[in-house]
């Protein structure tokens, strides 16, 4: 029976009618415990804050009711998200089209091909008991995960270049901006290599290149090519970060000798090939990318090499390559032993080199890294000079890298009462200065209305309007850094500026049309109400015991969160909530991980292993140094899943359907197999860019799982419906879990966006 649903989704101005056929039983349908454990954490988090009673969408067809609502709460939100699932347009459930911005007054939420995304598309396809449902991928213990390539960061580059070489290697700031997933700037899906990253890579291999062989050290005074056989052998494998095999060692050998056949006049032969063979090397592969491919076993996983997980350590607690002794480990191949790996672990994040590694993700948990940057109106806050931000942000380095090295808790690193500054910084906070300090003018104090990491001067400042405080980010950072609950962006059409200053108002009173306003109020009432909490802190993070004369009301409250929920008063009652908050300390576990690993966490290949630190980690606590070894004693850190075959026999039978080359991108559907039509054509053109349309149809008499190659021009910054093996060139798309298996007559309808 065919059920026409008109969906009169109002709020959400469709204009299209949305059909569907009643969904066929389904042997994994979704009950309230899958939807509360899978689904919820994303519409709970994401939708809510529009699709409520007295919400922007409250008179959409799609309306939730929030996790702190009494009654049947998830049953009803569980029946209202099945509605969307079960609900069409052009072939694809509402539920997945709606929320990346097709038809959505609210734009893009969710970014197609993202966690959330995937979840839901997990959702529709059990709902509507498409093949292959049931066998969605889900993690098992002691899953390692997938086999790796990871590119170096920016801050990696410069770091390693510094100590293999000794040179002053400040390319970062110059190369093309590594993107951030999560917050971090290390995911190894996103460290791609662009023409111009790759010209820009170029360019700063050559530059080192010349400086080094220049040096009296990388004469010869024999043979040529023993010296550069020999060098090859010993600082050549410290580039690449493992040996180089005999048939790699004849390849350089063959650059170095082409160097030395063309060098300049008045250009040593020698200095000449070193320099070619040194510029080329890197801007290899092995150099750029730290392989973490392991060698495969008969369990089918592969075993990382002890070169391997030297690396995986250092750059993890380092952010550089293998120091001497890490070396000297991997080379003895005592490293495949999480006993001896947890060894150089609390070696290395007990040595001063780990610093940086900590500063680095510091910054990027906290967001901190935007301080040097942030304007502020030089009117209102003319001492927060350049001096003062390098001060916090030492401070606040200072706090997080004594509560590792002292054995602290996450608890103690929320609430601690020790901070470090300097002279400049006590003179802008109004406090003495410390009484004694080390080679860089930094003392330890008692931190007073200061005391615990929320309350440090680069946290507060880093969060603020130009010319005023800003409740608003404050209480974002943590939502989303401290409980991992990442928040959509503001409407479309809704005008996302502060309130007016007002000298006869307080902060909270200019933000009170957040809470009266109901398409901010959704969001809002998730971010002010926490955010008011840091209203003793000015714009620039200096304590103010009132606000222009007016009185500071600083209690807040927390609510819609897993286990956190409850009133508070000031950053330290906050502090103090979070501290014991399973949630919290779960997700700062989540964030270690993020950082630690370069994964996404909600890769079904890793999503157990980081469920059971994350897990682990909240029911325990105890020292932050336990938690990062912990990370390195996992499955993940030694194994990888070994690639298993992809069927690739063409037809009718079930199989799955692989089209290699073919036709251009708007040039149709030619080469196709028996059984498949595939289209690919634009559908939008502008000078820098196009959106395409990918249409595969069934025409055969039994299921086919579809896999399409084509040729793509520029790359795809934005794909949805469809997984893709890369950004440019020969794309292999392959279908998302509700439309990868088309039955006889279906169709799967996927796209792709492109920068020229």
């Amino acid at each position: 029976m065919r059920v026409s649903l008109l969906a009169p989704i109002v709020g959400l101005a469709l204009g299209l009618a949305a059909c569907t056929d009643a969904a066929p039983p389904s042997p994994c349908e979704p009950d309230v415990g899958y939807f509360e454990a899978k689904v919820w954490p994303v519409v709970g988090r994401i939708c809510v804050a529009c699709h409520v009673a007295g919400g922007a969408a409250a008179s959409s067809d799609f309306v939730l009711a929030p996790a702190s609502a009494t009654g049947s709460t998830m049953a009803a939100n569980l029946a209202a998200a099945r509605r969307m699932a079960l609900a069409t347009e052009a072939g694809e459930p509402l539920l997945l089209r709606r929320p990346v911005g097709t038809g959505h007054p609210g734009g893009m939420v969710i970014s197609p091909g993202s966690a959330e995304h995937r979840a839901l598309a997990d959702f529709a396809a059990r709902v509507r008991g498409d093949v292959g449902a049931c066998d969605a991928p889900t993690c098992r213990q002691g899953d390692p995960g997938p086999r790796l390539l990871r590119r170096l960061s920016r801050a990696e580059y410069d770091a390693t270049l510094r100590a293999l070489f000794g040179v002053d290697a400040r390319y970062a700031p110059g190369l093309v901006a590594d993107v951030v997933v999560n917050g971090f700037d290390n995911n190894a899906d996103a460290l791609t290599v662009t023409p111009l990253l790759a010209e820009q890579l170029r360019q700063a291999a050559e530059e080192v290149a010349a400086t080094v062989a220049a040096r009296p050290d990388a004469a010869c005074a024999g043979d040529g090519l023993v010296c550069a056989r020999t060098w090859l052998e010993t600082r050549g494998a410290r580039v690449v970060r493992r040996p180089l095999t005999s048939d790699e060692l004849t390849r350089w050998l063959a650059v170095y000798q082409v160097g030395r056949d063309t060098a300049a006049a008045g250009v040593p032969a020698h200095r000449a090939g070193l320099e070619l063979m040194l510029a080329a090397l890197l801007q290899s592969p092995s150099f750029l990318y730290r392989s973490e491919l392991g060698e495969l076993g008969d369990d089918g996983r592969a075993a990382l090499t002890s070169y391997e997980i030297a690396s995986e350590l250092s750059y993890f607690l380092w952010s550089a390559p293998p120091d001497d002794e890490l070396w000297q480990a991997a080379v003895a191949d005592r490293l495949r032993d999480p006993a001896a790996i947890a060894v150089q672990a609390r070696r290395l994040l007990a040595a001063p080199q780990a610093r940086a590694a900590l500063d680095r993700f510091t910054d990027q948990w906290l967001e901190t890294e935007r301080l040097a940057t942030v304007a502020r109106d030089a009117d209102l806050f003319s001492t927060f000079t350049p001096a003062v931000r390098v001060a916090m942000s030492e401070e606040v380095h200072r706090q997080v890298a004594d509560a590792v090295g002292r054995g602290a808790s996450f608890g103690d690193l929320l609430t601690g009462r020790r901070t470090w500054i300097d002279a400049t910084l006590a003179g802008f906070y109004g406090v003495p200065a410390p009484g004694a300090v080390d080679a860089a003018g930094f003392g330890a104090v008692d931190a007073g209305d200061r005391a615990g990491l929320l309350a440090a001067g680069a946290v507060v400042a880093a969060h603020a309007r130009a010319n005023s405080t800003s409740p608003v980010h404050r209480g974002k950072l943590v939502r989303e850094r401290l409980l991992c609950q990442a928040l959509p962006p503001p409407p479309p059409g809704v005008v996302a500026q502060p309130p007016p200053l007002d000298p006869t108002l307080t902060a909270r009173d200019r933000y009170a049309a957040h809470a009266s306003n109901p398409a901010c109020a959704g969001c809002h009432r998730l971010m002010d109400p926490i955010g008011f909490a840091f209203e003793h802190f000015d714009g620039v993070g200096r304590w103010r015991a009132d606000e222009g004369g007016l009185a500071i009301d600083d209690r807040g409250e927390i609510i819609d969160s897993r286990s956190t929920n409850g009133p508070f008063t000031g950053v330290g009652g906050l502090a103090a909530a979070l501290a014991t908050s399973p949630e919290a300390a779960g997700c700062f576990a989540r964030q270690w991980l993020r950082w630690g690993y370069g994964v996404d966490e909600d890769d079904p290949q890793v999503a157990c292993v980081a469920a059971e630190v994350e897990a682990t980690f909240a029911a325990h606590g105890g020292p932050i140094e336990d938690l990062v070894v912990a990370l390195t004693a996992s499955v993940h850190f030694r194994f990888r899943q070994g690639d298993g075959a992809t069927p690739t026999e063409p037809g009718p039978d079930g199989g799955v359907v692989d089209i290699d080359a073919g036709a251009p991108i708007d040039g149709g559907a030619t080469g196709d197999p028996p059984g498949l039509t595939v289209s690919l054509t634009h559908t939008d053109d502008w000078p820098t860019g196009y959106c395409a349309a990918l249409i595969v149809t069934n025409t055969s008499a039994a299921p086919i799982t579809w896999r399409v190659t084509r040729p793509v021009t520029g790359t795809i910054n934005n794909h949805w419906s469809c997984e893709i093996s890369a950004a440019t060139g020969a794309v292999t798309f392959t279908g998302a879990s509700y439309n990868a298996t088309l039955a006889p007559g279906a169709r799967a309808e996927a796209g792709f966006c492109a920068n020229l």
